[in-house]
Parts: C-alpha cells; sequence; structure tokens
C-alpha cells in the first residue's frame, strides 16, 4: 500500500516529543499523521490507525489523503469500527477536498463508510459516493454508524442513490452524538436518468427503534448546520418510533433531539426535515423551499422553530402531528413556532394534524408571517379512524402576519396530507381552518424587499418592523445573523440598513461569505 509506513508515524511522534522536552506542551497536541499517496490503500491507513489509537502509546491519528478515487474492496465499504477510543480521534481528511477525493462505493458496496460502535472519528473533504440504479444487490447509501458517537462530517459532498449518513442506535442506554456540518449533497436520483425515483432518500438522518414500554435512558443528539442538500426524502431526520409487537408505529420516544441550523434544503418527496419524538429541537435559520413540504414535526414533545424561510414547496410549509402514545413528557418545555417566513406555498402554511383524537403537543405561534399560501394560512384538524373535520384548537396565535392565503388548492391531492373528504369543509377558510382566530394577528401586505427574487426581508416602510410581541422569548438573532432588537420585527428578518438577500453560498467555497 502506499501509505507511509508506522515507523514515519512514530518518527513524527519522537519529533513532537523531543519539542515537549524542550517546550512543555499539552499532552492532547501529540498527533501521529499517516498519508496515503495517489491511489492508495485507505482502508489499510484506517486500521494502522486503529492500531495506534489502541496501542501501548495511543495520540490522536490524521489520515492524509491524497486526491484520486478510491474504491472499497469489500461489500461493507471502508470498515472504521475499530476507531473506538473515546480518548483519541482519528481525522480522515482529503488534502485537496471533493472535487478532487472520492471515496466511491457505487455497485460495490452498500456503504461508502461503515462503522460499528466508532468513537470520535472525523470525515473531512472528499464526495463519498454510492449511486447504484439497480437496488438488487446493493442500497448506495453514503456512511452508515450503528451506537457511534463523536462522530464528525464536514466539507464532503454526498453523491448517493439512497442515504447519505446514517446514524442508527440499538441499545436504548446509548447516546450518540454526532455532526455533519458544511456539507453539499444529492440523494436520491440526482443527476443519474437511469437511477429510480421511488428510492425515498435522506442526507443525514439519525434514528432508533424500539417496542413501546422500553426503557429508554439515551440522550443522542444530530447536528446539522450549514448544508446544502437536495434529497427524495426528507433531508434532515430525526426518528425515534415506538412499535408494537409486530413491528408497527404506534408512538414515539422523547430522548433525543435535532439541531438544524444554517441550511439550505429541498425535497421532492417529503420534507426537508422530519422529526418523529425525541424533545429540545432546534430548527433555526433554515431555507426549505422548492420541494414537496418545509418539513414534518410530529409525536415531539418540545422544541423551537424559528428564523425559518419556507417557501415555494408544493404542498405544506409546515406539517405538525400526534402519532400516538409519548414515552414521557418534560415538564416546562414547550413547543414554539416564531419568527418564520411561510409563504408561496401549494399547501397551508402550518398544519395541525391530531391523530389521536386528544389534542395534544399544540403548538405556540407567533411573530411569523403565514402569507400567500394556497390551502390556507393555519389550520387544525382531527384525522382518527371515526373523524376526519376541523377542529377548534387554540395555537395562541399572537402577531402573526396572516395574510392573503387562498382555498384555491383545498381540494388538491397532496401525497402527505389533504382535505378531501373531510366532513366540515365549510369551516375552511382562507387564513383559520379550525385554529382559533385570537384576533390578535395582523392581517397585512407584509411588504418583502423583493419576493420575486426570493427576497423575503422586509422594506424599512412594512407594517411588520417593529410589529412582533415584546412580552414572549424571541431568538437573539434573525435568519441573516442580524441582532432582533426589543422591539421585533415580524417574520424571519430584522430591517437592517443593508439589506440581506435569504441566499446561502456554496458551503465549499473558501473565503469571506459576502463574496
Amino acid at each position: 500500500m502506499t501509505v507511509r509506513t508506522k515507523i514515519f508515524a512514530l518518527v513524527l511522534f519522537s519529533f513532537v516529543t523531543m519539542v515537549l522536552l524542550a517546550v512543555p506542551m499539552p499532552a492532547w497536541a501529540q498527533v501521529t499523521v499517516i498519508h496515503v499517496s495517489l491511489g492508495g490503500d485507505i482502508q489499510g491507513a484506517i486500521n494502522q490507525a486503529a492500531d495506534i489509537i489502541n496501542g501501548a502509546t495511543p495520540t490522536d491519528v490524521v489520515i492524509e489523503v491524497d486526491p484520486a478515487t478510491y474504491v472499497p474492496t469489500v461489500f461493507f465499504g471502508f470498515e472504521v469500527s475499530g476507531i473506538n477510543n473515546p480518548l483519541f480521534t482519528v481525522t480522515l481528511r482529503s488534502e485537496e477536498g471533493p472535487a478532487a477525493t472520492i471515496l466511491d462505493a457505487s455497485n460495490v458496496a452498500n456503504n461508502a463508510i461503515r462503522g460499528f460502535g466508532t468513537r470520535n472519528l472525523v470525515v473531512d473533504g472528499f464526495t463519498i459516493r454510492n449511486r447504484i440504479p439497480d437496488q438488487t444487490n446493493f442500497i448506495g447509501r453514503g456512511i452508515f454508524m450503528r451506537n457511534a458517537t463523536g462522530i464528525v462530517v464536514q466539507h464532503c459532498h454526498f453523491d448517493t442513490t439512497f442515504q447519505g449518513a446514517v446514524f442508527q442506535i440499538t441499545d436504548p442506554t446509548f447516546s450518540s452524538q454526532a455532526s455533519v456540518v458544511d456539507n453539499t449533497g444529492v440523494a436520491g436520483q440526482g443527476t443519474d436518468v437511469n437511477a429510480p425515483g421511488f428510492v425515498e432518500t435522506q442526507a443525514p438522518s439519525m434514528q432508533f427503534s424500539f417496542p413501546l414500554g422500553t426503557s429508554v435512558t439515551g440522550e443522542s443528539r444530530l447536528v446539522a448546520a450549514n448544508n446544502v442538500f437536495r434529497c427524495n426524502g426528507s433531508c434532515v431526520r430525526y426518528i425515534a418510533l415506538a412499535l408494537d409487537a409486530n413491528g408497527n408505529i404506534i408512538g414515539s420516544f422523547s430522548n433525543g433531539s435535532l439541531v438544524m441550523t444554517g441550511n439550505d434544503v429541498s425535497s421532492s418527496l417529503a420534507g426537508g426535515f422530519n422529526i418523529i419524538g425525541g424533545h429540545a429541537h432546534v430548527i433555526s435559520g433554515n431555507r426549505f423551499h422548492d420541494g414537496n413540504t418545509g418539513g414534518f414535526f410530529q409525536g415531539a414533545v418540545s422544541g423551537v422553530i424559528e428564523n425559518n424561510v419556507i417557501f415555494n414547496n408544493t404542498e405544506h410549509g409546515l406539517f405538525l402531528s400526534t402519532v400516538g402514545p409519548l414515552s414521557q413528557d418534560f415538564p416546562g418545555e414547550d413547543r414554539v413556532i416564531r419568527h418564520n417566513t411561510i409563504v408561496n406555498n401549494a399547501g397551508t402554511g402550518i398544519v395541525y394534524i391530531d391523530g389521536t383524537g386528544t389534542q395534544t403537543l399544540l403548538p405556540n405561534v407567533y411573530n411569523n408571517v403565514i402569507a400567500f399560501n394556497d390551502a390556507g394560512g393555519a389550520a387544525a384538524v382531527v384525522a382518527t379512524a371515526s373523524t376526519f373535520a376541523f377542529i377548534p384548537v387554540s395555537f395562541n396565535l399572537t402577531k402573526n402576519d396572516n395574510y392573503g392565503n387562498t382555498l384555491r388548492n383545498f381540494g388538491a391531492s397532496f401525497s402527505n396530507f389533504n382535505y378531501i373528504g373531510i366532513s366540515n369543509p365549510g369551516a375552511a377558510a382562507p387564513n383559520y381552518s379550525g385554529v382559533i382566530n385570537t384576533g390578535q394577528d395582523l392581517s397585512v401586505v407584509p411588504g418583502f424587499r423583493a419576493a420575486q427574487f426570493e427576497d423575503f426581508s422586509l422594506m424599512s416602510s412594512s407594517m411588520l418592523v417593529n410589529a412582533g410581541i415584546t412580552s414572549r422569548p424571541r431568538p437573539f438573532q434573525d435568519f441573516a445573523g442580524n441582532l432582533r432588537d426589543a422591539q421585533p420585527d415580524i417574520g424571519a428578518f430584522e430591517v437592517v440598513s443593508t439589506p440581506v438577500l435569504n441566499v446561502r453560498s456554496n458551503p465549499l467555497r473558501k473565503g469571506p461569505k459576502d463574496q
């Protein structure tokens, strides 16, 4: 293999040791570097790194990889299960970035990278490709981790037919921590016209399922930040399912959370995000646009959805629902939807579906722009085996701008949820269907700066400036990172002296954000 030998690593280690003798340095500064030369043996380097971190004199390890395309030689992909020392980190890093350095498992392996019990692994700067039009033998997954923690995936590009990165938990006591940051990705058909369009694919996903009644004590967290993803299925998922004896979904577990910030995502078949279960989720400062649904928030005890721009989706902006019994509650935690701009969606701006008939997990909704959606602004429906009707429930609506919504798509057949066959269609109204109108909202022209160019920041003359409620908590910053003052504006943007377009540059590009 064209990997620098362990002797090189020991020589480097000896050099670091000499430096330590001359100038005191903290122990964490010791790093062994393994270099994979052009077309070399990445698996051999990974195995060597595992030997070092689990050896007699362990150090952190950096595997530097020359630009080339690297193909795993076994069906499960590059194996990183041996990276499992909780005290030391292994970084697998390309030297020239994802455009030049590719891990390609297409038609070779289920995964490009696989790990069971992996600890403290950083994957940095690769194209992770697994594009398999024929799913008979392989499923086209990028990264698969089971019961792994301390995982960071950054500066990569996912190009997969199935899932980009999956973090699976099978131990109810285990806490997994994973971060997916500054990546781009196409999951699903992408540019491959031969790929099966029916494969519902995600980018990063954290998931577990156990029988209802299982004592789940782990508190896992998936962080997805500053990524650009295009998917067939829900792009970013946190799924915590409770199952019956036959494996059917009957509820959710309230453990763990998704933190999703600063992403630009679009899903052609499902949602920009999909949450089932968990608590204390944070969905903040994202663009969910030009896809199917902005996002799903289902069976979750608590979380905040704030500062997002949700627009041009073919179905709903936000879809909230109950999914059955919860494993536990967290008193004092709440479900808050605030300071979002939800506009120009073909479905409902915010729709709540009560699938249990209990009217639980209702959100508190304030300081949002909910405008120009074509199946109503805010709606609440009970949908059980015996009842399908709009229901009067309270979202504690305050200081939202609920304006200009229509019912032109009220009778449309949406794939995720539609109103066809509802028993009281006369309860539908452009801005409030079922949801109690508190009389504390506004209904005025939002005054966007340039909506035709997808700039939904407010003009200084907008009636939404300084019009938000001040007695409820608000985000410290707006979508663009501007500070919110004591008189917050309604929607995702505060008016500032210099206009800020709600666009995100390629996170892989180097240099200042404003270039």
